[in-house]
Order: C-alpha cells, then sequence, then structure tokens
C-alpha cells in the first residue's frame, strides 16, 4: 500500500472522528437521570455500549478498533460536524471497524450518545441539519502533506430508515490525492435521534467503493437504541 494510500486513510479517519460524537463530549456520567419525573432517562455505559454495531454485524474479515482519538480538520461545508461533536453527552459510546487491502480501505464508524437535557440534542441535530444547507461540493487541502480532498455531497434531510424522531444524512463521492497519484473516495453518514439519544453510523471507502450497507447497518444500530431508550 503506498504512502498517499496510508495518509488517505488518515483524512478518513478524521472525517469519521468528526461524526465521532464521543470525541467532544462532556463529563461521562454511568447510569439515569432522576432531575425530574419528566426527565428524559439517561443510557448507562452498559445500554450505549450495547446499541453499538458489533464485529457480527459488520463481517467477520474487518478490524474492531474501538473509539479512536479526534483531530481537527478542515471539511469545507462539512465542518459543521462540529455542532454534534461540541454538544455534551452524559454517556458516549463508539466503535470503529476497518478492513484493509492492498489496494483499498473500508471504514466503518458507529457512535451512540445520550443526553440528560432532549432540548440540547434536538437543537444539536437541527444546526447540524442547517449547516449541510447548500452543501454540494467539498475541496480542502491539507497544508502539511498537500493530500487533497475533492468530494460531490448530496445530503439527504430524511432517510426514513428506522423508528426516530429525527434523522439526517450525506454522502460524498469524489477523489483524494497528491502529485502523482489519486485515489477514489466514497463517504456517507447518517445520524439519527431518537428521544434524547443519538446514534450515527458512517462508511468510508477509500480507493474502491464497497456494498452499500449503510441503511441496513444504521437499521440494525437504531433497532438496539429503540430498544435501549424503552
Amino acid at each position: 500500500m503506498s504512502t498517499l494510500l496510508r495518509r488517505a486513510g488518515l483524512s478518513s479517519s478524521a472525517l469519521v472522528l468528526a461524526l465521532s460524537l464521543a470525541a467532544c463530549g462532556g463529563d461521562e456520567k454511568s447510569g439515569s437521570t432522576d432531575a425530574g419525573s419528566d426527565a428524559p432517562v439517561v443510557l448507562s455505559q452498559d445500554e450505549a455500549d450495547g446499541a453499538l454495531l458489533t464485529l457480527e454485524d459488520v463481517g467477520a474479515d474487518f478490524t474492531e478498533l474501538g473509539p479512536t482519538e479526534s483531530d481537527d480538520q478542515d471539511l469545507g461545508c462539512l465542518s459543521g460536524l462540529t455542532a454534534l461533536s461540541d454538544l455534551s453527552a452524559d454517556t458516549e459510546a463508539e466503535n470503529n471497524f476497518e478492513l484493509e487491502t492492498e489496494t483499498s480501505r473500508r471504514s466503518i464508524v458507529t457512535v451512540v450518545n445520550s443526553y440528560a437535557d432532549t432540548d440540547t440534542v434536538v437543537a444539536g441535530v437541527e444546526e447540524f441539519r442547517a449547516s449541510l444547507d447548500g452543501c454540494e461540493t467539498v475541496e480542502v487541502t491539507d497544508p502539511e502533506s498537500g493530500t487533497n480532498l475533492a468530494l460531490a455531497v448530496t445530503v439527504d434531510e430524511a432517510p426514513g430508515i428506522g423508528e426516530t424522531d429525527d434523522q439526517v444524512g450525506f454522502s460524498g463521492t469524489g477523489s483524494v490525492s497528491a502529485p502523482g497519484n489519486s485515489y477514489s473516495y466514497d463517504v456517507s453518514f447518517v445520524v439519527s435521534r431518537v428521544d434524547n439519544a443519538l446514534s450515527v453510523v458512517g462508511l468510508i471507502d477509500l480507493a474502491a467503493p464497497g456494498e452499500d450497507v449503510l441503511d441496513s447497518l444504521t437499521e440494525t444500530a437504531l433497532g438496539r437504541l429503540v430498544d435501549a431508550v424503552g
């Protein structure tokens, strides 16, 4: 695998992490909140972890990476993803999976966050949706490596996957390149709200697009989240 492919893989991880809500959440708490009879129930850590996708869901050929550290990156009109990552979650869960061959790489991210204040997460999803308004292309270049990411972006304001209170998704198709080298780059994410909890599922394909399994993975994750929220 070439140096560019490795660098591009790091770029793909950075895009994953931009949506990784656990990256910038608040202090993690375990258990529910009893602030009042109408207060939403915050998922425990075990409940949030149980609502994530698993290796069995994504395929035995993948490697389970666990949570990953974030790194700020200019993502053009997708930089509004920070509207979600800046929300302070009371419980955070994340896992990442990767399938790498000599010529390609697929990354899958799954995130579940639970919040004590429903209004906060409702407003956060709306802010995220608003940030995607008019987002049609991404053209950014890393000043250190010179790696360029170019995407044509499609936004889906209501994917209609599973049982949710709100949902928004986007996909991007394009390339990542450096002088003398270029690889295809395909990314798709769905952000779903169920009551006071968020589920994020994302796919990133580097150098070769893989099977379109985002809807089925999202539906699996949402089924678990709905059961956990009760």
